[in-house]
């Protein structure tokens, strides 16, 4: 076996090396975006859960969510207690929208959590606690937001 045949296998041999490298790296990859993807469905699950459990426990933002006490019905500071809860869901949905917009949530449930958007607006005084809370948000969220008012009104 003379140089050129022992040269043309090391070229192979690394040519497989590189292939395989770049095969594990691919799989690496993959495999960290699903971790990924999967710590941040946590941390939504947990967020809303979170504030699924405040509105239950709290007999006033229970009630304001039933439909139970209106905007006309609250005090300035009542008023303002429901729009700050109002815009911490909404928050929530912004959120999902940002990340829908890098990929990072799929489309059914981007789908599922504008059904969400629509039931918070069309809740008692939801449409008030929009306008209350508005500008603290980014504004295609603002936008899109707006756009689904329109559409049910």
């Amino acid at each position: 076996m003379n140089w050129e045949q022992l040269g043309a296998i090391g070229e192979i041999v690394s040519g497989i090396a590189v292939l395989a490298t770049l095969l594990y790296l691919a799989i690496q990859i993959r495999q960290a975006k699903n971790l990924m993807l999967s710590s941040a469905h946590q941390n939504r699950t947990d967020r809303n859960i979170a504030l699924m459990h405040f509105i239950a426990n709290d007999e006033q933002s229970l009630n304001r969510t039933l439909g139970n006490l209106t905007p006309e019905e609250m005090s300035d500071v009542e008023l303002l207690r429901a729009t700050y809860l109002f815009s911490t869901v909404l928050r929530h949905f912004e959120d999902m929208q940002y990340q829908h917009q890098l990929g990072i949530v799929d489309s059914e449930t981007w789908g599922a959590n504008m059904e969400g958007i629509r039931s918070s607006l069309t809740s008692n005084g939801g449409i008030v606690y929009w306008q209350g809370c508005k500008h603290m948000f980014r504004p295609s969220f603002a936008e899109l937001v707006d756009k689904i008012i329109q559409e049910d009104t």
